[in-house]
C-alpha cells in the first residue's frame, strides 16, 4: 500500500486520475489534511480528509500498512509527521517549489532588491532576522525550520522535473535523496487543441500580464519599474494576486501599481474558474514572469502552447530548463522583448514534445 498526503489543491485530482488509470497495481490511499470536510479544489471521491494532527488523523495513519509515502508539497507543517515515520518507510518528496525555496537559506536568492526590502521590513522572521517586534516569531520559526531540515534528511526520493532544482535543494539541506524526473500534469490537463497558437490571432491586443500570485518571489515592483522605464504602449496591466503569498504584500503591490500606472493597473484579487482565467489570458499582449526561481510552470507552458510573448528572469532555473529543451525565451533584462511568428510556432511545438501525455505518463512511471 502507498500513502499520499497533501493539502487541498488543484493539482491533486489530475494526479489521482492519472495514477488510477495507469498505475493501479498497488493500492494508493490519498489523505488530504484540511480543517473542514468541504474541500475547495480537490473533487475526487478517492480521498480521506482529516485535520492535521487530530486524533482522527493519527488513528487513520495507524490503521494503514503502507510501505511508501508520497508527500505532495513538503512544508514545515509536516515535519513532525515525517519524523514520526518508521525508518523502513520510503519517502517520496513530490516537490512544488516554495516547500524548498522558502527555506531561509534560499529565500533571499529569490528576491530582487524591492522584494527583499519588503520582506526584511514586514516578515524578517522568514529570513531569521531578529528584531524587537518579531523576536518570538523569529525564535519559533527558527525552531520550525530546524525541525523541517531534520525531516528532509529522511527523504529517499525528490520528484521534480528540474534536476538543477534538486541540486540546489541538495546543496543547502545536505540530504541524500535521489532525483526522479516528474511532472504533475501534461498539456491535456490545462489546454485544449483549439488553444494552440490562439494568441497569434489578434495582433491588436495591448494588455500586459504580470506574475502568477501574491508571493514576493514574483518580484512585481522591479517588473513595474521596468515597464515604466521602457515606455511600452499598453491599455492595462493585469496582475493576479489571489493565490499564495501575504495579503499585506498584495496591498503593497496594488499601491505601487496604482502610483505608477493609476487605473491602468488592474489587480485580480478574487479566485476565478480556470475558464474565466484563460479568457483573460487571451486578451493579453505579453506575459511577464519575473521569478528568480522556477515558478508558474503550468501558466508558462499554457502560454507557450498558445503562442504568447513570455518574458522571464534570466536567473530562473526554469528559464534554463525550457531553453535546454529548445524553447526560445526573452528575459526581462533584454532590450528586445519581441517574438517573431516562427519563434512562437517553434515554442508551441517544443512544449508539446516536453509535456505531451505519453511523456508525462512515462515520468509517472518513475514514481510507481
Amino acid at each position: 500500500m502507498f500513502l499520499h498526503i497533501s493539502h487541498d489543491d488543484k493539482f491533486i485530482d489530475s494526479f489521482i486520475n492519472r495514477q488510477r488509470k495507469n498505475f493501479n497495481q498497488v493500492e494508493n490511499i490519498y489523505l488530504i489534511y484540511n480543517d473542514s470536510q468541504n474541500l475547495r479544489f480537490v473533487k475526487s471521491e478517492n480521498v480521506y480528509v482529516f485535520s492535521l494532527y487530530s486524533r482522527e488523523f493519527w488513528e487513520f495513519i495507524k490503521s494503514l500498512k503502507f510501505s511508501r509515502i508520497y508527500i505532495h508539497y513538503f512544508n514545515s507543517r509536516l515535519a513532525d509527521f515525517v519524523l514520526s515515520l518508521p525508518e523502513n518507510i520510503e519517502i517520496f518528496w513530490v516537490f512544488w517549489g516554495s516547500d524548498g525555496f522558502n527555506l531561509p537559506m534560499l529565500l533571499k536568492r529569490n528576491f530582487d532588491e524591492y522584494s527583499l526590502k519588503y520582506c526584511l521590513k514586514n516578515h524578517p522572521y522568514l529570513l531569521l532576522k531578529y528584531d524587537l517586534t518579531h523576536f518570538m516569531l523569529t525564535y519559533h520559526w527558527k525552531n520550525r525550520v530546524k525541525k523541517h531540515l531534520q525531516a528532509i534528511q529522511k527523504v529517499d526520493y525528490f520528484c521534480h522535473y528540474s534536476e538543477e532544482d534538486y541540486e540546489i535543494i541538495k546543496e543547502v539541506t545536505g540530504f541524500n535523496a535521489k532525483w526522479l524526473e516528474f511532472n504533475y500534469g501534461s498539456l491535456d490537463d490545462f489546454t485544449r487543441k483549439e488553444d494552440k497558437l490562439v494568441l497569434l490571432t489578434d495582433y491588436q491586443k495591448d494588455i500586459i500580464w504580470l506574475g502568477n500570485s501574491a508571493d514576493e518571489s514574483n518580484n512585481h515592483i522591479s517588473a513595474l519599474f521596468e515597464i515604466k522605464r521602457r515606455g511600452i504602449e499598453f491599455s492595462s496591466i493585469m496582475c493576479p494576486l489571489s493565490y499564495a503569498g501575504h495579503k499585506d504584500y498584495a496591498k503593497f503591490v496594488i499601491k505601487k501599481g496604482r502610483e505608477l500606472f493609476a487605473e491602468r493597473f488592474i489587480p485580480l484579487t478574487e479566485f476565478m474558474p480556470k475558464e474565466e482565467y484563460d479568457e483573460l489570458l487571451k486578451r493579453c499582449k505579453c506575459f511577464i514572469f519575473n521569478h528568480k526561481r522556477s515558478q508558474a510552470y503550468t501558466n508558462i507552458a499554457y502560454l507557450l502552447f498558445s503562442g504568447g510573448d513570455i518574458i522571464m528572469h534570466s536567473e530562473s532555473s526554469l528559464t534554463r530548463y525550457l531553453r535546454s529543451n529548445g524553447i526560445s525565451l526573452k528575459t526581462i533584462d533584454e532590450e528586445d522583448w519581441s517574438y517573431d511568428k516562427n519563434q512562437k510556432i517553434n515554442n508551441s511545438e517544443a512544449i508539446e514534445k516536453l509535456l505531451n501525455e505519453t511523456i508525462v505518463v512515462q515520468r509517472y512511471k518513475n514514481l510507481f
